[in-house]
C-alpha cells in the first residue's frame, strides 16, 4: 500500500542549495550573447546569485556577468535557472536566479565574499 502526501513546492527563496546572503545593491552588466543589459544584484551565494533586469531572458540562457565597477573581480559565467516577473513594479521588471557555470570554486568564493551584505 502506498501513501501519497501532497506537499507544497518550497518557496522560491528556499530552492538554492547554498547559503544565500543579501548583497549590497550593486549594478552589473549582463552579457546575454546578443546584447548587454544593466542589472542589479539582489543576493549572492557560493553557487549563484539573484539579479533584477528590465528585459526578459529565457531560462537556460547562458550569461556573462561583468563585476561591479571598482572591484578586482573577473567576469563570471552563469546560466539562468529561474525567472519571475515582479508584480509590484510599474513597468516590466524581471528577477532571475543565475547559477554560476564552469567556474573555479575560488572565483565563486571571491564573488560571494565581496558582494555579501555582512562583509
Amino acid at each position: 500500500m502506498y501513501h501519497i502526501r501532497l506537499v507544497d513546492d518550497p518557496p522560491i527563496d528556499d530552492r538554492r542549495d547554498a547559503l544565500r546572503e543579501a548583497a549590497r545593491p550593486r549594478a552589473v552588466m549582463v552579457d546575454a550573447g546578443q546584447e548587454v543589459h544593466a542589472a542589479t544584484i539582489i543576493d549572492v551565494s557560493r553557487l549563484g546569485l539573484r539579479l533584477r533586469l528590465r528585459v526578459c531572458l529565457p531560462t537556460d540562457t547562458e550569461v556573462i556577468i561583468d563585476p561591479p565597477s571598482h572591484t578586482e573581480l573577473a567576469p563570471i559565467r552563469g546560466v539562468v535557472v529561474r525567472q519571475s516577473i515582479l508584480p509590484e513594479s510599474d513597468d516590466c521588471l524581471y528577477e532571475y536566479g543565475v547559477q554560476f557555470a564552469d567556474v573555479q570554486e575560488s572565483q565563486r568564493h571571491r564573488w560571494f565574499l565581496l558582494l555579501r551584505q555582512a562583509a
